[in-house]
């Protein structure tokens, strides 16, 4: 490891946690609740998406593979897109947009 790494990683071990960490851990935190959430409602929604649209197996797979597709294009844009504008920028903005389509969908009539 070189001088510079081992002075910063001294200088990260000798700051002790204080407020601003605690809120950057939960606002992380409630981040990757999100997006593990959305992860693992389709594997409990895929049975009855089936059943309500008669789908066979094929079909199953296709929804799945294109919520992977999703998260992949979404992983890249807004990739590039944090190096462009910063990540805080991005993160707020990805939260805005994931929790506003959450709400839309509760509205759904079906």
């Amino acid at each position: 490891m070189s001088p510079v790494a081992e002075s910063f990683v001294a200088r990260l071990d000798a700051v002790s946690p204080n407020r601003f960490h605690w809120r950057l851990l939960v606002l992380a935190g409630v981040g990757w609740m999100f997006d593990a959430m959305d992860v693992l409602m389709l594997g409990f929604l895929i049975p009855p998406i089936v059943r309500e649209f008669s789908l066979d197996a094929s079909r199953a797979g296709l929804i799945a593979s294109a919520t992977a597709l999703g998260m992949f294009v979404g992983a890249a844009v807004s990739g590039r897109l944090a190096d462009r504008y910063g990540r805080r920028v991005m993160f707020t903005t990805t939260l805005v947009i994931f929790s506003g389509g959450a709400a839309l969908s509760a509205l759904a009539p079906s």
